[in-house]
């Protein structure tokens, strides 16, 4: 896969079930302030490939991110994820975003691809 990454902390996912904790997290890589805004993430096509240990995740995805008082910020790409099993089971490890179209981008959170 070429073009520009977006890798979440570092390439280091944390696994968290804690809403304002992961809140927190995306902040400290965004330009934005507040990253809690409504958004509908629709992913399809996942293809999983399982090589020495490392689960390795692609699929396809499109997400609509609702600014107030801003047009919608439509993204669409692909999502390059990677997982190890742990004692409590799969976590991830990787988690990779390249942006091949974008609409109304007001922040420079997802690089475009190209």
């Amino acid at each position: 896969m070429t073009g520009p990454r977006r890798d979440v902390a570092s390439g280091r996912c944390p696994t968290t079930d804690d809403r304002a904790e992961l809140i927190e997290l995306l902040g400290h890589h965004a330009d934005i302030e507040d990253f809690d805004v409504p958004a509908h993430h629709a992913v399809t096509g996942h293809v999983v490939r399982i090589d020495d240990g490392t689960e390795r995740i692609h699929a396809h995805v499109r997400v609509e991110h609702w600014l107030p008082g801003e047009p919608t910020w439509l993204v669409v790409g692909l999502y390059d994820d990677e997982s190890v099993r742990t004692p409590q089971g799969r976590r991830l490890t990787r988690v990779g975003l390249t942006a091949v179209h974008q609409e109304n981008q007001s922040h420079d959170l997802v690089p475009s691809a190209g």
